[in-house]
């Protein structure tokens, strides 16, 4: 056998154990097996913050992995959850990433909950994205001021003629004025616009999530209503 064959052999993955069976009645046997796992995915209600989104969400998707083993009773293999290992939530929109974008990066974002037990800082209200937007569209505007000071002091020391000089510093003066009077102006109103739209669109959202769960609770419904029994005359 090769040195190469002989370390996949014995990498962890490459690793065999066989099952343990045990008796644990006249009729029924348990399987245990530390690879043996269950993994569940269940809709929960209830306001929460969640990693990788903007507001909070009053409905979202869980996620939790237990060990597992299996019961044989009555001809049947019954698998049985165990110890919980790690329980996640996603957002709508990063569930359906999840079941949909595979082997894309390294996943989709999640918020752990706990992993055995052992439970994880919940969220705080996440900041407004206006106001990191505008902080660093500020950032970028001293950046900016600065090169013009830059760009000015090198005009200064140019052998050339001081009408010259004078016609260059004009230009960096009215690109200096343009970047702190009229950009802030306009990055005022646009934070303002932004945090509209983004209201509405919560509201948008929120309201065409609830239509939605309606709708599929009343065609659930409608699918356990027996149907109306009509009788002919004479019968």
């Amino acid at each position: 056998m090769t040195n190469e064959l002989k370390q996949a052999n014995s990498a962890p993955w490459a690793r065999t154990e066989e099952p343990v069976v045990t008796q644990t009645s006249k009729d029924e046997s348990r399987v245990t097996h530390p690879c043996f796992g269950q993994i569940g995915a269940s809709r929960v209600s209830g306001g929460t913050f969640l990693y990788g989104s903007d507001f909070q969400h009053n409905a979202f998707v869980r996620i939790t992995i237990r060990e597992s083993d299996m019961r044989r009773n009555l001809s049947t293999d019954w698998p049985h959850g165990g110890k919980e290992l790690v329980e996640v939530d996603l957002s709508e929109s990063q569930w359906a990433e999840f079941v949909s974008a595979m082997n894309i990066g390294f996943g989709s974002q999640c918020t752990i909950r706990h992993v055995e037990h052992e439970f994880r800082p919940g969220l705080p209200r996440p900041a407004r994205r206006s106001q990191q937007f505008a902080k660093e569209a500020a950032d970028d505007m001293r950046e900016s001021l600065e090169a013009l000071a830059d760009l000015t002091a090198t005009i200064n020391e140019l052998k050339i003629s001081e009408k010259q000089k004078a016609l260059l510093r004009g230009k960096v003066r009215s690109s200096e004025a343009a970047l702190t009077s009229g950009l802030p102006f306009v990055a005022k109103l646009f934070q303002e616009h932004m945090e509209t739209t983004v209201s509405k669109a919560k509201l948008e959202i929120n309201a065409y999530g609830s239509g939605l769960i309606r709708n599929a609770g009343l065609q659930a419904l409608a699918k356990e209503v027996p149907p109306a029994i009509t009788y002919e005359q004479g019968e």
